[in-house]
């Protein structure tokens, strides 16, 4: 891998890294007993097999050059394999997330971004990449988002929004030490005269009136967001599969 990036986007400086991590995980995390059956079969004429630690030397060289271009091909693969819908700047999952079953493109993406992920009668997750306009979210600009109705969930569960940085997906470091907002900040932020939720998303401190709500972000470059809500309400789970039962609310850039 490359130790330069902060985080692992598929980059390999030696591509068959790639085929030696598959290998130690898949021995070390079998597939179940009918996959080894009908499955890695298919992968033995590449070296892999299971209880064995592939071994690019024992290796055809040929087979060797095709398998490194496929490891270079991974990462812009995973980029547009179809995974989840979009609803108002917010990227929402398939519902099977964290139980995929035989959905290969499922299992594949949720390796890359969130393996041993929970399954959605555990937690669900947003995230959010757009405002309403659909533009980036960026540090340089202020918004807010608006929940009419705050997400649900079975006590003793619990939701919050959390702020990433683009760049590196780390969270971002403000004054406050505030990297999420959601149900634990319940008795301290303020609703809406007709019970709505407002909170503000930006870099600099919206006053007194609004700190409460406020969740900082980086000052410059892009930022994503996470709303994720465990022990989710059913409500919640249908979301995922009907958007227009619980609609994400937008991200809305302010002057």
């Amino acid at each position: 891998m490359n130790p330069k990036l902060p985080v692992s986007v598929l980059d390999f400086r030696d591509p068959l890294q790639f085929w030696e991590i598959l290998s130690a995980a898949m021995n070390e995390n079998p597939p179940p007993p009918d996959q080894i059956t009908a499955l890695l079969p298919m992968f033995r004429p590449l070296g892999l097999e299971l209880g064995k630690q592939w071994d690019r030397s024992k290796v055809n060289p040929i087979t060797l050059q095709s398998m490194a271009e496929a490891a270079q091909k991974i990462a812009p693969t995973m980029e547009v394999l179809p995974f989840g819908k979009y609803v108002n700047g917010w990227f929402l999952p398939p519902i099977e997330l964290g139980d995929p079953g035989d959905n290969f493109k499922i299992r594949a993406n949720e390796a890359r971004i969130g393996l041993t992920g929970n399954t959605t009668q555990e937690a669900v997750y947003w995230i959010g990449f757009n405002s309403v306009d659909g533009a980036l979210l960026d540090g340089s600009n202020r918004y807010t988002i608006t929940f009419t109705k705050q997400p649900e969930v079975i006590a003793p569960g619990w939701w919050g929004l959390f702020v990433y940085n683009g760049k590196d997906s780390y969270p971002v470091a403000n004054a406050l030490n505030r990297y999420s907002l959601g149900s634990d900040n319940s008795k301290t932020m303020k609703l809406n005269s007709d019970g709505s939720l407002t909170l503000y998303l930006q870099a600099t401190d919206p006053g007194p009136d609004k700190q409460a709500n406020w969740l900082p972000v980086n000052a410059t470059g892009t930022f994503r967001l996470a709303m994720r809500a465990y022990a989710p309400a059913d409500i919640m789970i249908k979301s995922l599969i009907d958007p227009s039962v619980f609609p994400p609310a937008p991200m809305v850039k302010v002057p």
